[in-house]
């Protein structure tokens, strides 16, 4: 090997070494992003949510708002906590008009 051929091995390496944690860097903020997401539409779900069980009713409106919300968190894996809401809240009467 060459001294050339050594030092293009060597910047190679280095290269995609900074290449690879530029990438993880990149996905970890991805990742934190994601998880700041899942935590807003958990608690828009769970304000919502305990607001028609403390009325004991939801509108047809909220009630659709919130299955917007909650299949958006379900899709970001979100947890059962929030199905346990859900169910009570689909148990609620539903008003057309509030």
């Amino acid at each position: 090997m060459t001294s050339g051929t050594i030092i293009a091995t060597i910047l190679t390496s280095s290269v995609i070494g900074i290449l690879i944690n530029k990438i993880f860097d990149l996905l970890d903020r991805h990742s934190s992003a994601n998880e700041d997401f899942q935590l807003l539409l958990l608690s828009a779900i769970k304000q919502q949510a305990r607001a028609a069980i403390h009325d004991n009713y939801i509108s047809i409106d909220d009630l659709e708002s919130l299955e917007k919300t909650y299949e958006r968190y379900k899709k970001r894996k979100g947890n059962g906590y929030a199905d346990t809401l859900m169910k009570k809240v689909r148990a609620l009467q539903i008003l057309e008009d509030v």
